[in-house]
Protein backbone atom coordinates (compact mmCIF):
# COMPACT_ATOMS: atom_id res chain seq x y z
CA UNK A 1 0.00 0.00 0.00
CA UNK A 2 1.43 3.62 0.87
CA UNK A 3 4.13 4.59 2.82
CA UNK A 4 1.71 5.45 5.59
CA UNK A 5 -0.20 2.37 5.75
CA UNK A 6 3.28 0.46 6.02
CA UNK A 7 4.24 2.63 8.76
CA UNK A 8 1.11 1.73 10.74
CA UNK A 9 1.68 -1.71 9.96
CA UNK A 10 5.20 -1.50 11.62
CA UNK A 11 3.48 -0.54 15.13
CA UNK A 12 1.00 -3.34 15.18
CA UNK A 13 3.82 -5.54 13.99
CA UNK A 14 5.54 -4.80 17.09
CA UNK A 15 2.96 -5.79 18.93
CA UNK A 16 1.78 -8.66 17.49
CA UNK A 17 2.82 -11.52 15.19
CA UNK A 18 -1.04 -11.93 13.64
CA UNK A 19 -1.87 -10.34 10.22
CA UNK A 20 -3.28 -7.00 10.19
CA UNK A 21 -7.06 -7.58 10.24
CA UNK A 22 -8.47 -4.55 8.18
CA UNK A 23 -12.49 -4.59 8.20
CA UNK A 24 -13.08 -2.03 5.47
CA UNK A 25 -15.96 0.97 5.81
CA UNK A 26 -15.98 2.60 2.46
CA UNK A 27 -14.10 5.48 0.38
CA UNK A 28 -10.90 3.39 1.45
CA UNK A 29 -11.09 4.09 4.95
CA UNK A 30 -10.71 0.69 7.04
CA UNK A 31 -10.88 -0.05 11.12
CA UNK A 32 -7.32 -1.84 12.21
CA UNK A 33 -7.98 -3.81 15.10
CA UNK A 34 -5.34 -7.25 15.75
CA UNK A 35 -4.42 -4.82 18.86
CA UNK A 36 -7.19 -3.30 20.79
CA UNK A 37 -4.89 -0.51 22.46
CA UNK A 38 -4.40 0.40 18.75
CA UNK A 39 -7.76 0.10 17.06
CA UNK A 40 -8.76 3.14 14.86
CA UNK A 41 -10.25 4.43 11.57
CA UNK A 42 -7.52 5.43 8.84
CA UNK A 43 -7.95 6.23 4.89
CA UNK A 44 -5.36 3.92 3.09
CA UNK A 45 -5.85 5.96 -0.31
CA UNK A 46 -4.48 8.96 1.34
CA UNK A 47 -2.71 9.23 4.68
CA UNK A 48 -2.91 12.91 4.94
CA UNK A 49 -7.01 13.53 5.72
CA UNK A 50 -8.97 12.22 8.51
CA UNK A 51 -8.27 9.33 10.89
CA UNK A 52 -9.77 8.71 14.13
CA UNK A 53 -6.93 7.43 16.63
CA UNK A 54 -6.75 4.73 19.10
CA UNK A 55 -8.66 3.49 20.55
CA UNK A 56 -11.51 2.73 18.81
CA UNK A 57 -13.74 0.81 20.89
CA UNK A 58 -17.20 0.73 18.81
CA UNK A 59 -18.40 2.18 15.21
CA UNK A 60 -21.06 2.23 12.87
CA UNK A 61 -20.98 2.53 9.50
CA UNK A 62 -23.17 3.14 6.13
CA UNK A 63 -22.34 4.68 2.26
CA UNK A 64 -23.00 8.37 4.05
CA UNK A 65 -21.42 7.92 7.96
CA UNK A 66 -18.57 6.35 9.77
CA UNK A 67 -19.61 7.11 13.29
CA UNK A 68 -17.14 5.45 16.03
CA UNK A 69 -16.74 5.87 20.16
CA UNK A 70 -13.13 6.81 20.67
CA UNK A 71 -11.55 5.95 24.48
CA UNK A 72 -8.04 7.75 24.24
CA UNK A 73 -4.83 6.10 24.76
CA UNK A 74 -2.69 8.78 24.90
CA UNK A 75 0.84 6.78 24.74
CA UNK A 76 -0.62 5.12 21.09
CA UNK A 77 -1.63 8.80 20.49
CA UNK A 78 1.84 10.14 20.69
CA UNK A 79 3.53 7.12 19.10
CA UNK A 80 1.22 6.84 15.66
CA UNK A 81 1.33 11.24 15.62
CA UNK A 82 5.22 10.85 15.72
CA UNK A 83 5.29 8.66 12.68
CA UNK A 84 2.52 10.67 11.48
CA UNK A 85 5.16 14.00 11.86
CA UNK A 86 7.92 12.09 10.78
CA UNK A 87 6.51 10.75 7.55
CA UNK A 88 5.19 14.27 6.99
CA UNK A 89 9.00 15.64 7.11
CA UNK A 90 10.19 12.73 4.56
CA UNK A 91 7.55 13.67 2.41
CA UNK A 92 8.08 17.24 2.52
CA UNK A 93 11.74 16.85 2.24
CA UNK A 94 11.40 14.03 -0.85
CA UNK A 95 9.44 16.56 -2.73
CA UNK A 96 11.55 19.58 -2.46
CA UNK A 97 14.30 17.49 -3.86
CA UNK A 98 11.75 15.30 -6.65
CA UNK A 99 8.74 18.19 -7.44
CA UNK A 100 8.84 16.30 -10.97
CA UNK A 101 7.85 12.68 -9.47
CA UNK A 102 4.52 14.47 -8.06
CA UNK A 103 3.02 14.76 -11.37
CA UNK A 104 1.99 10.96 -11.27
CA UNK A 105 -1.32 10.29 -10.66
CA UNK A 106 -0.54 8.52 -7.39
CA UNK A 107 1.82 11.07 -6.36
CA UNK A 108 -0.45 13.72 -7.81
CA UNK A 109 -3.17 13.52 -5.19
CA UNK A 110 -1.05 13.62 -2.32
CA UNK A 111 0.67 16.98 -3.83
CA UNK A 112 -1.41 19.50 -2.61
CA UNK A 113 -1.59 18.28 0.73
CA UNK A 114 2.45 17.46 0.91
CA UNK A 115 2.55 21.37 -0.19
CA UNK A 116 0.23 22.48 2.82
CA UNK A 117 3.32 20.83 5.08
CA UNK A 118 5.66 23.31 4.58
CA UNK A 119 4.54 25.50 7.83
CA UNK A 120 5.15 21.72 9.53
CA UNK A 121 8.07 20.82 7.33
CA UNK A 122 9.89 24.12 8.95
CA UNK A 123 8.96 23.90 12.21
CA UNK A 124 10.26 20.86 12.50
CA UNK A 125 13.76 21.29 10.65
CA UNK A 126 13.75 24.18 13.46
CA UNK A 127 13.13 21.83 15.76
CA UNK A 128 15.70 19.73 14.74
CA UNK A 129 18.44 22.35 14.36
CA UNK A 130 17.76 23.91 18.20
CA UNK A 131 17.99 20.30 19.78
CA UNK A 132 21.07 18.23 17.30
CA UNK A 133 20.83 15.66 19.78
CA UNK A 134 17.88 14.18 19.20
CA UNK A 135 17.39 11.98 16.09
CA UNK A 136 14.59 12.26 13.84
CA UNK A 137 12.12 9.89 15.43
CA UNK A 138 12.94 11.22 18.98
CA UNK A 139 12.39 15.05 17.32
CA UNK A 140 9.02 14.26 16.11
CA UNK A 141 8.05 11.93 19.31
CA UNK A 142 8.67 15.07 21.27
CA UNK A 143 7.03 17.71 18.91
CA UNK A 144 3.81 15.05 19.23
CA UNK A 145 3.87 15.17 23.13
CA UNK A 146 3.63 18.59 22.87
CA UNK A 147 0.78 18.70 20.85
CA UNK A 148 -0.73 16.10 22.80
CA UNK A 149 -0.35 18.16 26.10
CA UNK A 150 -1.14 21.18 24.65
CA UNK A 151 -4.36 23.22 25.25
CA UNK A 152 -6.99 23.75 22.98
CA UNK A 153 -5.76 20.94 20.33
CA UNK A 154 -7.86 18.30 19.00
CA UNK A 155 -5.36 16.03 20.39
CA UNK A 156 -5.83 17.31 23.97
CA UNK A 157 -9.52 17.14 23.73
CA UNK A 158 -9.48 13.71 23.34
CA UNK A 159 -7.36 13.12 26.55
CA UNK A 160 -9.78 15.73 28.45
CA UNK A 161 -13.11 13.69 26.91
CA UNK A 162 -11.25 10.58 28.02
CA UNK A 163 -14.69 9.31 25.88
CA UNK A 164 -14.92 10.58 22.21
CA UNK A 165 -17.18 10.70 19.65
CA UNK A 166 -17.02 11.03 15.56
CA UNK A 167 -18.62 11.51 12.93
CA UNK A 168 -16.89 11.23 9.30
CA UNK A 169 -19.29 11.98 6.70
CA UNK A 170 -18.40 9.79 3.81
CA UNK A 171 -19.95 12.55 0.93
CA UNK A 172 -17.57 15.48 1.66
CA UNK A 173 -14.62 13.83 3.44
CA UNK A 174 -15.18 15.61 6.57
CA UNK A 175 -14.58 14.87 10.29
CA UNK A 176 -15.89 16.22 12.92
CA UNK A 177 -14.93 15.64 16.54
CA UNK A 178 -13.83 15.05 19.31
CA UNK A 179 -17.34 15.53 20.59
CA UNK A 180 -18.21 15.03 24.26
CA UNK A 181 -21.11 12.48 24.71
CA UNK A 182 -23.58 15.71 25.49
CA UNK A 183 -22.55 17.32 22.04
CA UNK A 184 -22.42 14.25 20.30
CA UNK A 185 -26.31 13.31 21.67
CA UNK A 186 -27.30 17.03 20.30
CA UNK A 187 -25.80 16.05 16.74
CA UNK A 188 -27.82 12.71 16.29
CA UNK A 189 -30.81 14.55 17.59
CA UNK A 190 -30.05 17.45 14.82
CA UNK A 191 -29.23 14.64 12.04
CA UNK A 192 -31.91 12.20 11.71
CA UNK A 193 -29.90 8.93 10.91
CA UNK A 194 -30.99 5.63 11.30
CA UNK A 195 -31.02 3.52 14.15
CA UNK A 196 -28.01 1.05 12.81
CA UNK A 197 -25.69 4.07 12.92
CA UNK A 198 -26.59 4.70 16.78
CA UNK A 199 -23.64 4.43 19.26
CA UNK A 200 -24.59 3.79 23.12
Amino acid sequence: MKKRLVAISMLFFITSCEPIPYTHLGNDYVFSSNNVSLSMIFNTGNDYINRIYPKVVDYRSNESYIIAKQIANKDAIISILASDISQRFNDYNYYMKNPEKFDSTFQGKRKRFIIADSLNYYYFLKFKEAAKQYSDSEAAHIIAGDIVDRKGTAFNKMIENKVSYWVLDLHNDSLMGPLNAEDFRKWVDGNPIPESLKLP
